[in-house]
Order: C-alpha cells, then sequence, then structure tokens
C-alpha cells in the first residue's frame, strides 16, 4: 500500500496553523519518504533481477524505517536471490521490522520465531521465545505461524505440551 504523503503534509500543515510545532514530526516523515522512494526503487531492481543494487537501496530503505524494507533484506539475508545466507543480518533484519508492535510485519515476526526456533549459524536458539513471535505473526492471519504454534503445542517444544491447544491452532491455520 502506498503512503499519502500529501496528505500528511496537508495535516502537518493544519497543526502548524493551530501553533503546534510538527519539525520532528515533518523531519521523521522527511526522512520516510525517502525511504519508501529507495523501497520502491529497489523493488523495480530487484524484478529486473538486479539483485546488488537492489539490496542497497532495499537496506538504505529499512535503515529510514520502512518496515516492508527491512522484511525484503531480511529474505535477501536468508540466501534467497544470489546473496549468500548470512543468518544472524536475517534475525537483525527481520528483528527490525517486527519491533514496533503497531506495525509490525507477519511475515518478519514469522521468520523471527522460526530462526529462534531453529538451529542456524549466526543465531542463539530459543525455543522459548520463538512461540511469542509466531503468535504475534498470526494475529496477523498468519497461517504458518499458527501452524508452527499448532507443533509447538503437540511436541512440547518453547511450549507446555497441550494436545487441546494444538489441535486449536491447527483449526486456525486451516481457516487461515
Amino acid at each position: 500500500a502506498q503512503i499519502d504523503f500529501v496528505e500528511i503534509e496537508r495535516i502537518y500543515r493544519l497543526e502548524e496553523a493551530r501553533g503546534i510545532d510538527v519539525s520532528a514530526d515533518r523531519a521523521r516523515t522527511d526522512r520516510l519518504r525517502r525511504g519508501y522512494d529507495e523501497y520502491l526503487s529497489g523493488l523495480d531492481l530487484s524484478r529486473a533481477g538486479q539483485h546488488g543494487p537492489a539490496l542497497e537501496r532495499l537496506r538504505r530503505a529499512g535503515e529510514a524505517g520502512v518496515v516492508q524494507a527491512q522484511y525484503a533484506v531480511g529474505k535477501y539475508y536468508e540466501g534467497e536471490l544470489g546473496v549468500a545466507a548470512n543468518y544472524a543480518e536475517a534475525y537483525r533484519w527481520h528483528s527490525m521490522a517486527v519491533r514496533d508492535p503497531t506495525v509490525a510485519h507477519a511475515d518478519a515476526a514469522y521468520a523471527v520465531g522460526s530462526l529462534l526456533y531453529l538451529n542456524v549459524p549466526g543465531v542463539t536458539q530459543n525455543q522459548r521465545a520463538a512461540p511469542y513471535y509466531w503468535y504475534s505473526a498470526s494475529q496477523r492471519n498468519h497461517a504458518y505461524a499458527m501452524l508452527a504454534l499448532g507443533m509447538a503445542f503437540q511436541h512440547g517444544t518453547g511450549l507446555s505440551r497441550n494436545r487441546d491447544e494444538a489441535l486449536c491452532w491447527y483449526r486456525r491455520a486451516l481457516a487461515a
């Protein structure tokens, strides 16, 4: 979904007319606008198969706070699209994408949970923390996260073994 920066600017003008200082908000918005432009450019480059320049643009967008870009960089570092796998970097970028719960990226939350659950190089395995991220993703209707929660309850890894909870999550995953 595109961000309506024109509408945001209109709101800032209205607030300034009422005597409200929006300079800090405007600076954050300008940074996000530049990041969003980098994100769109990075997507275009990625679709064209130019993954090196795409990754660089997506990194800049992620550093500017564009959550979708943070997730995309994490996917690159999972070893997709010709970039060598670096799970520590994938974890770092996916974690950025779930830091703010109001805009947390469901796929990134699932990825963080999975990286914590699995024994991958560069990420300290923490099967007790993984279900927290899967639950977060499931609240955004992420079917694989629901399935992962069901399996965690079924096998008692990271959560107490609970057959009824497992069945509940399996049903939710199927419905999603």
